[in-house]
């Protein structure tokens, strides 16, 4: 924003100049316009600038005020730019032991020690745990009741259960179950006590999960 006459000079100096590969076209605009620019420039999410060799100087959010979905654009970002961000990742993600590399389906907590540790090039060394897990490879006729004998020593009822389903509640079972403990100590001690033992004769696979992972297959 500057004032008539310098507005002209530029138009005049600048206007057909490159700017980078493209060439640049200068029109005047109305005070009005400058302050919706400016409003809609504050309310844009601000992401931080990446580089080869790191972040670049620029805006940025710290990764305390970010939200879900900025920090899931973020961390996919990083991977992309910070040396060996892709392997960095899916080692925080072994740790993490959730059995997925989808950024979006992290918790928050996680992309966030992800982030802060990237800028320093390191990897988080501390687990994200809850009081919930996910079950993978649960045959397609158990049920609720299946489920809850194979957790029998963690006082699980049937109320702690969800068996997935895909589409509506009546859809078709997909093989897994979120099982919700009373502790988070009882959940890492199933982790590690029941991986891999069976259900109906087939093996089933124990991850960590998040609330919103749980949530979302309550919802269906």
């Amino acid at each position: 924003c500057v004032n008539s006459h310098q507005a002209k000079d530029i138009l005049a100096a600048k206007n057909g100049q490159m700017l980078g590969k493209r060439r640049a076209q200068i029109q005047s605009g109305t005070y009005e316009q400058w302050r919706e620019a400016s409003r809609a420039s504050r309310r844009a999410p601000q992401h931080e600038v990446y580089g080869k060799g790191g972040p670049r100087q620029g805006h940025s959010a710290p990764e305390d005020m970010m939200d879900k979905r900025d920090l899931v654009f973020a961390v996919k970002q990083a991977q992309k730019e910070y040396p060996g961000g892709k392997e960095k990742w899916e080692s925080y993600c072994e740790l993490l032991r959730t059995g997925n590399r989808d950024p979006k389906l992290h918790c928050v907590e996680a992309l966030r020690a992800w982030l802060k540790a990237i800028k320093l090039g390191e990897v988080p060394t501390t687990p994200i745990v809850s009081n919930i897990l996910r079950l993978r490879g649960v045959p397609f006729n158990s049920e609720l009741t299946d489920v809850v004998n194979f957790m029998l020593e963690y006082g699980i009822s049937d109320s702690d259960v969800i068996l997935g389903r895909s589409g509506e509640k009546a859809g078709k079972k997909t093989g897994e179950a979120f099982v919700t403990f009373a502790t988070v100590e009882q959940a890492e001690q199933c982790l590690e006590e029941k991986q891999k033992q069976e259900i109906h004769g087939r093996y089933i696979e124990i991850f960590r999960c998040t609330t919103e992972e749980r949530d979302e297959a309550k919802d269906l």
